[in-house]
């Protein structure tokens, strides 16, 4: 461990011990009992002499010997004073005493911590948050430099929805994206894993160009809901039945001024529901807000969704657009621009894809009207969309 590196875990782990004790201590303070205030302060003044501190907690724990702080305190001053078997046994007893008081168990931790018992310090951590989530941030940033990775951790939080989902979260954060993988992946066999987690871990892996990987957890992820995505239809919630999670690979939607967006239960080409997207006619929009990325592979694809439109005013109403999202110059393929009134009409766009495109984003947009009465106003429907690969491709 480099000295740098040390020296900031240490900075830590003795910020978080004030945290944890200095706020009970100022506030109980009460002068008969002054022995105990001054072996707090004393554990953490380099110029107090270490005996001295000793002998005020041990007076501390002998005028309340039923308070796990008192022994907390104690314990402290003992590791401090080089008397660790004693330190360790102070500081069981503050455990005994306080089982539940997350002051105490984050200050044991940090005690098996300094003595480099990195799975002594995970256990106590973990009875921490397992109970409070006021110390994630700083007991998972100790994770981070003194864990041998992810599953250190998920073997002694892993059982727990909330921490196990709060690290998981951490860990795709910070990254390395291999380390949220293998969180992720752990909290999805407990069956902890939700729609923001895994969103989140798709945005890291599609960052790191890990695409394969993104696809097939979003695949786990929805064994129970995603019907013949991707088999049959690389799609995901293409007749728009359930409502979008805002994932990568699920529709995201993005809300502006001037644009309503649905999902309209009275209105569907098949099924029950489809997406409306009205325009208010107050503007010369630039819309580019619906989409949806899924993985491909070299070969012919097509397209296909059945629309609809309702008094769609301008020359430039919504379209269909599919492009390479990295390199838009590879695949960028439009259907025409809808405008007035029509009722439910196929839309079907040939793609080819090279070995150069690694994903597809189907989009609607609609391009701002280069003509004086460009204010777009009037309703688009959209219902059943699939992209499909080309029977001759698949054999």
């Amino acid at each position: 461990m480099g000295a740098h590196v040390e020296m900031r875990i240490i900075e830590a782990l003795s910020g978080l011990v004030l945290a944890c004790g200095g706020t009970y201590a100022f506030l109980s303070f009460d002068a008969s009992r002054a022995p105990e205030q001054q072996a707090f302060r004393g554990i953490f003044d380099p110029a107090n002499e270490v005996h001295k501190t000793v002998d005020l907690s041990r007076e501390s724990v002998r005028r309340d010997p039923a308070n796990a702080y008192r022994w907390a305190d104690l314990g402290e001053a003992l590791e401090r004073a080089g008397e660790v078997e004693h330190a360790g046994y102070a500081f069981r007893r503050a455990v005994e005493l306080g089982p539940a008081l997350p002051q105490i168990l984050v200050r044991n931790a940090n005690f098996h911590f300094q003595q480099g018992e990195v799975d002594d310090g995970l256990a106590a951590a973990s009875k921490v948050l397992k109970i409070v989530p006021d110390y994630d941030g700083a007991l998972f940033n100790l994770f981070d430099q003194l864990a041998d990775g992810p599953g250190s951790v998920l073997r002694h939080i892993g059982s727990d929805r909330r921490a196990a989902g709060a690290y998981t979260r951490h860990v795709i954060s910070a990254g390395p994206v291999e380390d949220a993988t293998l969180a992720w992946d752990q909290l999805h066999a407990n069956g902890f894993d939700d729609t923001a987690t895994t969103t989140a871990l798709l945005d890291a892996l599609l960052k790191a160009k890990l695409y394969s990987q993104a696809q097939e957890r979003w695949v786990k992820y929805t064994t129970e809901i995603r019907g013949d995505y991707p088999e049959h239809n690389l799609l995901f919630n293409g007749d728009f039945e359930r409502e979008p999670t805002g994932s990568a690979f699920d529709w995201r939607i993005g809300q502006i001024n001037d644009v309503q967006v649905i999902r309209d239960k009275s209105v569907a080409y098949a099924g029950k529901v489809s997406l409306r997207i009205r325009f208010s006619g107050t503007s010369n929009i630039s819309y580019r807000h619906l989409n949806q990325l899924t993985r491909v592979t070299p070969g012919r694809y097509l397209l296909q969704a059945w629309i609809r439109s309702e008094d769609i005013t301008t020359n430039e109403g919504p379209r269909l657009r599919v492009i390479d999202p990295e390199s838009p110059s590879l695949v960028n393929v439009s259907s025409e621009a809808v405008t007035g009134t029509m009722g439910w009409s196929l839309i079907t766009l040939p793609i080819s894809v090279s070995a150069q495109t690694n994903l597809l984003e189907v989009q609607v947009i609609r391009e701002p009207s280069l003509k004086l009465d460009n204010k777009i106003a009037g309703t688009f429907w959209l219902d059943n969309v699939s992209l499909t690969k080309d029977d001759l491709d698949k054999r």
